[in-house]
């Protein structure tokens, strides 16, 4: 793959190892892959595009990702996409396949970007869900991973506790199972502690592997973000604790307050309760839980900083 770069006038960098670490391609190269020929971007005129696209590949000299000279139909596990942007494993798999890759700017804005998003059928374990994605990432052994929404994307989804409207994104284990989501309205889930409500108020980040409710391979809840209830636990001696969300003072105003929720993690017969970086609490008779409703002692203005 890297032989196709040294012929032409092409601006190449190499790491130590000698082999090519990233090429600005200078004209068209036709490379191809598990997901099709692909042309590299080499044409600089279109200014929604990123100044500076490099080919990239990893430290041992295989192929890693390549921006594209324009939209290009490529061949994902589940089906066709036209892209502007595709990664992958070091075997050649396919990684990630991106819709866009626009760059952010004072000139081009997400706003700008979303509208260029086009909604597209993709196939799911849960059925065909049309959502607008940011990309979309596979297992290397070819399974639907996750899709990563574009922010103000939402969708519904069917689960064992009912229809559950989704944003950010939705993530899914090999024998398609859900892996985690991100819910737009707190709903209830039935733990192995008892009922609680799920919800976090200020998701971050720019992925679709981390969520507010996350499951095993098996369906069984393994981690919540609450913050609407807290946990009182009680020991066989009469000892006990409660966890809860927390108020914190808002970074803008320190007049403000938002609440930081209460994250919980279940192991297999054990729970843990992050925020309070706690040991692991066996759930055999040992230790007696009970959810509450959380009640804030302190008026909330703000979720986070805006």
């Amino acid at each position: 793959m890297q032989k196709k770069f040294l012929y032409g006038n092409h601006l190449i960098s190499r790491n130590k190892r000698g082999n090519i670490d990233t090429v600005l391609a200078q004209e068209k190269v036709i490379l191809e892959t598990s997901v099709g020929s692909l042309v590299p971007r080499y044409s600089l005129d279109d200014q929604s595009r990123k100044k500076e696209s490099p080919v990239k590949f990893y430290k041992t000299g295989e192929l890693k990702s390549v921006p594209l000279e324009s939209a290009t139909e490529v061949a994902t596990p589940i089906q066709k996409i036209q892209c502007e942007l595709v990664t992958f494993y070091k075997t050649g798999s396919v990684w990630r396949v991106f819709p866009l890759d626009g760059q952010m700017t004072g000139y081009w804005t997400e706003e700008n970007e979303y509208k260029l998003a086009s909604n597209i059928d993709i196939p799911t374990p849960l059925g065909i869900l049309n959502v607008k994605p940011i990309y979309l990432q596979f297992y290397e052994t070819g399974e639907l991973e996750s899709i990563l929404f574009w922010p103000d994307e939402q969708i519904g989804i069917t689960i064992s506790v009912g229809e559950v409207e989704i944003h950010k994104g939705i993530c899914f284990y090999k024998n398609g199972n859900i892996k985690g989501f991100e819910p737009v309205d707190e709903f209830s889930v039935t733990c192995p502690i008892g009922v609680l409500k799920v919800f976090d108020p200020d998701p971050n980040g720019i992925h679709a592997e981390r969520h507010s409710i996350n499951f095993y391979g098996n369906g069984d809840v393994q981690s919540v973000i609450t913050v609407s209830n807290q946990v009182k636990v009680t020991a066989d001696n009469g000892a006990c604790e409660i966890f809860s969300p927390k108020i914190v003072s808002s970074y803008c105003k320190e007049d403000d307050f938002f609440i930081s929720p209460l994250n919980i993690h279940f192991g297999e017969k054990t729970v843990t309760f992050i925020n309070d970086n706690g040991p692991p609490l066996s759930m055999d008779r040992s230790f007696h839980f009970e959810i509450a409703d959380y009640i804030p002692n302190k008026p909330i203005s703000c979720v986070g900083c805006e």
